[in-house]
C-alpha cells in the first residue's frame, strides 16, 4: 500500500492548484483524476473572468495550460477512479479500481456532476440522443441540438456548438438565469433560438432523432432535434466518502486534515479562479500543519 503525506481527489483547477504548492514544498502527494486534468474547463466555451486573459480565454486551452504547469511541477496524475475514501486509526484510506494507498491528510476536488432529467421520463430508445456534456458533441456538424435549461452552462455550451450547428434553448422559466451578456451573444449569432416559457412533456425517438412534445403559452407543440443536449444544474461527487469520514466529517474539517474544495464545496460559486485559489489555500495550510513554509 502507498503511503503519501497528501492525497488529491481530482484534477480540476482546485486539484492541480493545491498539487503544484504542495509540490513547491515538497510535500509528497497522491493526485488522482479518472479522466482528463482540466475539469468543467475542458466544458467552458470562454472563460473570462480568470485573472491574466483581458481578451477571455477557451476553457481546453486554459485546462492545458493547467495540466503543463502540473507536469512542469512533476507532479503525475494517477488515471483511476476512487471508490473510496475512508478515515479509520488517525489515516485516510483511499481505495481505487487497482488498488489502495493511504495519507495523512485528504484534499478532496472532486468537483460535480451533472444533474440528471427527472421528468420528462427519457425512454430507452432516446437514451444515445440526450447528453448530460458538450463534449461529445464537439465533432457535431449541421446537426439541430435542442438544450434544456437556461444558465450560464446551458448558454455557454450552445455558443460552443454553434458555429457548425444550430441549437434550440428551451426555457421552462419566462426569464432566463444566464448572465445578460451570454443571451444578447447567443441571440447574435443567428444559429441559436431561446425559447422562453416553454416545458418539454415528452421525449419520442424514432431512431433517426428526437421529438420534443412540449407546452408553452399558446398550448402544445413539438420540437424535432438531432439529439438532446440537459443543462439544468450540478451537484457535488461526493459518493465516495466513507460512513466513519461522514461520521467525523466535521472534526476533520476543523483540524485541517481534510479539505472539501473547489466546485465540490462551494455550492453555486463555481468559478475556475475562486477553485484555484483554494487548491493554493489548503497545500499552504497543510504545509503549516506539518511544520512547513508560511510562503
Amino acid at each position: 500500500m502507498r503511503t503519501a503525506e497528501a492525497c488529491i481527489i481530482g484534477a480540476g483547477p482546485a486539484g492541480i492548484a493545491a498539487a503544484v504548492q504542495l509540490a513547491r514544498y515538497g510535500i509528497e502527494a497522491i493526485l488522482y483524476e479518472r479522466d482528463a486534468a482540466g475539469g468543467l474547463l475542458r466544458e467552458a466555451n470562454l472563460v473570462e473572468n480568470y485573472p491574466g486573459f483581458p481578451g477571455g480565454i477557451p476553457g481546453s486551452t486554459l485546462a492545458a495550460l493547467f495540466a503543463g504547469q502540473l507536469a512542469a511541477a512533476g507532479v503525475e496524475i494517477r488515471h483511476e477512479n476512487v471508490t473510496k475514501l475512508e478515515y479509520t486509526e488517525g489515516t485516510f484510506r483511499i481505495a481505487t479500481e487497482r488498488g489502495e494507498a493511504q495519507a495523512s491528510s485528504a484534499v478532496v476536488a472532486s468537483g460535480t456532476r451533472p444533474r440528471r432529467l427527472e421528468a420528462p421520463a427519457v425512454p430507452d430508445a432516446a437514451a444515445g440522443y440526450v447528453w448530460y456534456s458538450v463534449l461529445p458533441l464537439l465533432r457535431a456538424r449541421g446537426m439541430h441540438v435542442a438544450v434544456i435549461g437556461a444558465g450560464d452552462s446551458a448558454f455557454d455550451h450552445a455558443l460552443r456548438l454553434a458555429p457548425a450547428n444550430t441549437l434550440t434553448i428551451l426555457n421552462r422559466s419566462r426569464r432566463a438565469a444566464c448572465l445578460p451578456l451570454l443571451r444578447k451573444r447567443a441571440e447574435a449569432t443567428g444559429r441559436i433560438v431561446c425559447r422562453d416559457g416553454i416545458r418539454v412533456e415528452a421525449i419520442e425517438c424514432d431512431g433517426e432523432g428526437l421529438l420534443l412534445c412540449c407546452r408553452d403559452g399558446e398550448g402544445a407543440c413539438g420540437i424535432a432535434a438531432d439529439c438532446l443536449l440537459v443543462a439544468i444544474g450540478r451537484e457535488p461527487c461526493l459518493d465516495f466518502l466513507g460512513s466513519n469520514l461522514r461520521l467525523h466529517r466535521k472534526d476533520l474539517v476543523r483540524e485541517g486534515k481534510l479539505q472539501i474544495i473547489g466546485d465540490a464545496g462551494n455550492g453555486i460559486f463555481r468559478q475556475a479562479a475562486i477553485a484555484a485559489g483554494d487548491g493554493v489555500r489548503a497545500a499552504m495550510e497543510i504545509a503549516l500543519k506539518l511544520g512547513g513554509s508560511e510562503a
